[in-house]
């Protein structure tokens, strides 16, 4: 365990970046796919995390791009040394994300439609690695974690 933290204190730009980089990626991949099996056929529809819309609104993939922006906005401020403020666009992404998670659930999540979803979760792991760095921080100025000092 320690030399796991010791690992991400010594590279922690680039694990929060590394992070933010999944969370970016996640944008572009399938959120849900929808299988829907009725009298023994069966068919499948995936649907990208750019494809959401608001019940055909015209705004579409808002949220998308909003947890794209907000990748890059932590990446940018783990650049300018401003770390701790990325919690606050991390947590934005992932609070839209689900979001939307539960907004599609709600719609499709009927009997008989089985629903996977690959985006949500990626975004969700991206955001567990872009925030540990600074959580190991966190939690070390406030005496909970004591571990060696990074070299």
């Amino acid at each position: 365990m320690d030399k796991a933290i010791s690992f991400v204190k010594k590279n922690r730009n680039y694990v929060i970046w590394a992070g933010c980089a999944i969370m970016a990626i996640a944008v572009f991949l399938n959120f849900v796919t929808v299988k829907i099996s009725m009298f023994g056929y069966s068919t499948s529809s995936s649907v990208k995390f750019t494809e959401l819309t608001d019940h055909g609104n015209e705004i579409k993939a808002i949220s998308a791009y909003f947890v794209l922006i907000a990748a890059a906005a932590s990446a940018v401020l783990v650049y300018l040394k401003k770390e701790k403020y990325s919690l606050i666009s991390t947590a934005a992404a992932l609070v839209i994300t689900f979001y939307d998670l539960f907004k599609v659930k709600d719609e499709l999540g009927v009997s008989g439609v089985k629903l996977s979803y690959t985006a949500p979760w990626i975004v969700l792991i991206g955001a567990i690695v872009a925030v540990c760095p600074i959580v190991i921080d966190i939690l070390e100025d406030k005496g909970v974690l004591k571990t060696k000092k990074a070299k």
